[in-house]
C-alpha cells in the first residue's frame, strides 16, 4: 500500500483559507472624505488628514511650522513690495505723519522691526493689515485706510506721496483696464480715471446689481469677478458708462476668502468652495458637510474676516480665520484634486493677518500676537511647537463580508519619524486597539505584526473583523537627553535651582509618508 503523502503548511497557511493578500496605498491625492462606507472613500482618500499636507507628488508630509517671528512692531499693518528672491521693502505708516521703510529678508532669523525703520514725511500716511502693492503705470500704490475719511485713500511708495478718496475706507486695490479699482469697507467699488491714479471721478463708484455690498473685486483674463455676500458675477467693462454684470450665481452664502490660479477664482462658501471663472461658478463635490455645517455659523458671523492664503508649491488654498469666530480648523482645499484636509491653525484675535508670499524661503506669513507676524517654514527641521499630525485610513474590507486575519501594518517614511502613534479601529467601532504607542519610526519600511500590538494581552492574538481602519498620530516630539558638560574642566552642568543635570530637547517634525501597508487574509466561511 502506498504511504500518505503529508502536506507540510508553512505557518499561519492553515489558519487561513485564502492565503495572504497586500493591500498597499501609495496615492493620497483624494485628500480627505467624511464618508464612512467603504465604496463611499476612493482608494486613494483617507478618513482623517489634519496638519498633514499633501505634497505635490502624492505623499503626504508634514505641516507648515510656525515660530520664527519674521517682523514685529507692525501695528497696525505693513505692506511688502518684493525686490527679488526673498528680500523686500518694508513699509510702515502707523499715522504719526511718516512712512518707515526697512529691508526685509525672509531667510533671516531675527526678525524686522518696521518701526525702527527710516522715516519719510508722508502727510495723512497710514497702512493697516498687511498686503503687497500694486503695480499701476510704473509706480507702486497699497490703500491708505486712514481711520479720518477724509484722509482716506490710496499711498505712492515710489513718490511717497497720498492720493486722496476721501469719505469711503479703502480695503483692497486692484489694478484692471488700464485703471485703479478700490474695493472699500462699505462694499462699493470706485475706479481711478484711465491712466491716472491721482484722479477719482465721484460718478465711478458702482454697486452690484442686486445693491449688497462686495465683498472683493478680482480681475482675470478679459473681466472681473465682482461677489457679495450672496452673489457671484461677471463684470466686463472700464467705468460706469459702459459696465456689464452677469449673474453666475445668486441666493448663496459667500466670504471674502478667495484666491486665483490660472483665471479660476476658489471662493470659499458656507456650501463649500466655489470654482468661479467668467462663465460659471460652480461648487465643487465633497465630502465635508458636518465640517461645513460645524463652521456655518462662523462662516456668517462675519465672512469678512475669513482669508485665503494661496500656497503655490502644494496646489492649495489655506483658508482660516480669527480665534474668537469660532471653530478649531481651518481648511486647506487642494485645488488640482479637489480634496480638502484641515489644519489646528486659527488666526489670533491680536494680529489676524495672513499673506502669501510664495518667495524663495517661505510660503506665507501668519499673525502671532499684536505686531508680530512669523514666517511659515517647510520642511518643519526641529521644531519649537510641534503640530500633532492625524490621519486615518479607510475601512478597508477587501470587496469582501468574510472575516479578516490582520496579519502587519507597515508604513514607509523617507526620513524618521519621531513619536508616532498607531491604532486600529475593527468594524466602525469607536474603541481603537493601539498597535503601537510613540515609537520612532526609521526611514523606509516599518513593519508591526498586529499580533504584537501593544494594546493586546500578552499572549492573545489580534481579533478577526469584517473592516479594519488604521490612524496614525505624530506628536513630532522626540526628547533627547544629552547631558551637556562643561567645555573647560569636562564637569556635568546642573541647574542652580533644581540641582538636576541640564540637558537639551529636540523635536525633529519632519515626515513623508510614502506608503501604507497591510497584510491579511480572508477567514472563516463565506457569506
Amino acid at each position: 500500500m502506498k504511504p500518505l503523502a503529508l502536506k507540510i503548511l508553512p505557518d499561519d497557511a492553515a489558519s487561513v483559507k485564502d492565503g495572504w493578500q497586500i493591500h498597499r496605498q501609495r496615492d493620497f491625492r483624494g485628500c480627505e472624505t467624511q464618508a464612512l462606507l467603504p465604496e463611499a472613500v476612493g482608494r486613494n482618500q483617507l478618513l482623517r488628514m489634519e496638519n498633514v499636507l499633501l505634497f505635490s507628488t502624492g505623499y503626504l508630509s508634514s505641516f507648515f511650522e510656525l515660530d520664527a517671528a519674521v517682523i514685529t512692531g507692525a501695528t497696525p499693518g505693513v505692506c511688502l513690495a518684493l525686490a527679488f528672491g526673498g528680500a523686500y521693502n518694508a513699509y510702515f505708516a502707523p499715522g504719526d505723519g511718516n512712512v518707515y521703510t526697512s529691508a526685509l529678508d525672509t531667510s533671516n532669523d531675527l526678525p524686522l522691526n518696521v518701526s525702527a525703520g527710516t522715516a519719510r514725511a508722508v502727510a495723512n500716511a497710514y497702512i493697516s493689515g498687511i498686503e503687497k502693492p500694486v503695480m499701476f503705470l510704473g509706480k507702486q500704490y497699497c490703500t491708505n485706510p486712514n481711520p479720518d475719511n477724509t484722509k482716506n485713500g490710496i499711498l505712492n511708495l515710489t513718490d511717497f506721496t497720498t492720493i486722496s478718496i476721501p469719505g469711503k475706507t479703502i480695503r483692497k486695490l486692484r489694478v484692471y483696464t488700464n485703471r485703479l479699482w478700490a474695493v472699500n469697507s462699505d462694499g462699493t467699488i470706485q475706479i481711478s480715471d484711465n491712466g491716472d491714479a491721482t484722479v477719482w471721478n465721484p460718478l465711478n463708484i458702482l454697486w452690484l446689481p442686486n445693491q449688497e455690498p462686495a465683498l472683493d473685486f478680482v480681475p482675470v483674463q478679459g473681466g472681473a469677478i465682482v461677489y457679495g455676500a450672496s452673489s457671484i458675477y461677471a463684470m466686463y467693462g472700464a467705468d460706469y458708462r459702459d459696465i456689464t454684470f452677469v449673474p453666475l450665481q445668486l441666493g448663496k452664502r459667500l466670504t471674502g476668502a478667495n484666491a486665483e490660479s490660472n483665471g479660476v477664482v476658489y471662493i470659499l462658501s458656507t456650501e463649500g468652495i466655489y470654482a468661479t471663472t467668467l462663465n460659471a461658478a460652480a461648487l465643487q463635490p465633497h465630502s465635508q458637510q458636518e465640517f461645513f455645517k460645524s463652521i456655518f455659523p462662523m462662516l456668517t458671523a462675519s465672512p469678512q474676516s475669513i482669508t485665503a492664503v494661496h500656497l503655490q508649491k502644494f496646489y492649495a488654498i489655506l483658508y482660516t480665520w480669527p480665534v474668537q469666530y469660532g471653530g478649531t480648523q481651518s481648511l486647506l482645499y487642494y485645488y488640482l484634486n479637489n480634496g480638502y484636509s484641515k489644519g489646528n491653525l486659527l488666526l489670533p484675535q491680536e494680529c489676524p493677518m495672513t499673506l502669501a508670499l510664495n518667495d524663495i524661503n517661505t510660503d506665507f506669513l501668519f499673525g502671532q500676537s499684536a505686531g508680530t507676524l512669523v514666517k511659515s517654514t517647510y520642511p518643519s527641521r526641529d521644531l519649537q511647537k510641534p503640530h500633532m499630525a492625524v490621519l486615518q485610513t479607510r475601512h478597508e474590507d477587501a470587496d469582501s463580508t468574510r472575516q479578516k486575519e490582520w496579519k502587519e501594518f507597515a508604513v514607509t517614511v523617507h526620513d524618521a519619524v519621531f513619536g508616532a502613534s498607531i491604532d486600529a479601529f475593527l468594524d466602525y467601532s469607536p474603541y481603537p486597539i493601539a498597535i503601537a504607542s510613540n515609537v520612532i519610526l526609521s526611514a523606509g519600511d516599518n513593519i508591526f505584526v498586529l499580533n504584537n500590538a501593544s494594546g493586546l494581552t500578552p499572549g492573545n492574538n489580534f481579533p478577526r473583523a469584517r473592516t479594519i481602519s488604521i490612524r496614525l498620530t505624530f506628536n513630532n516630539g522626540a526628547t533627547v537627553s544629552t547631558i551637556l558638560a562643561n567645555d573647560t574642566t569636562g564637569n556635568l552642568l546642573k541647574s542652580e535651582t533644581t540641582g538636576n543635570y541640564l540637558t537639551f530637547d529636540s523635536t525633529p517634525g519632519d515626515f513623508l509618508i510614502q506608503e501604507l501597508r497591510l497584510k491579511y487574509a480572508l477567514a472563516g466561511p463565506d457569506v
